[in-house]
């Protein structure tokens, strides 16, 4: 009795995980991403001179502004025009290297410690 009981019992074990189903293990193909791009540029107004800084790493680009520009500086729509002007002069201006004892005091400081390239752009 013994006996058929414990044969009743395994195969009610080997039905069992005979038609357990598994899940399917699906593998996604590898896929290469492009590596991600990225500029960085800060635009400052320094008042006393009346020049446009921007900052981009350790470069540090001055831009003398026009009489139009010093008044246009100081609206969003101006300021926004400006930015595109010398993101534009950046490559096709005239780029002199110059040292930070070249520049006024305020802005050598707002090129900050980190500029290593400092250029007077027109």
């Amino acid at each position: 009795m013994i006996r058929i009981v414990v044969l009743c019992v395994i195969a009610v074990c080997y039905a069992g995980a005979t038609t357990t189903t598994q899940i399917p293990k699906t593998t996604h193909p590898h896929v290469t991403h492009e590596p991600s791009e990225h500029e960085n540029f800060k635009f400052f107004y320094e008042p006393h001179t009346h020049q446009l800084v921007v900052l981009s790493g350790p470069d540090c680009y001055v831009f003398p502004l026009s009489d139009t520009e010093r008044t246009s500086v100081h609206t969003d729509t101006g300021f926004r025009a400006l930015e595109l002007k010398s993101l534009a002069l950046l490559n096709t201006g005239t780029k002199t290297p110059t040292t930070k004892d070249q520049l006024d005091n305020r802005v050598a400081r707002v090129c900050g410690n980190h500029a290593t390239s400092i250029y007077m752009v027109s």
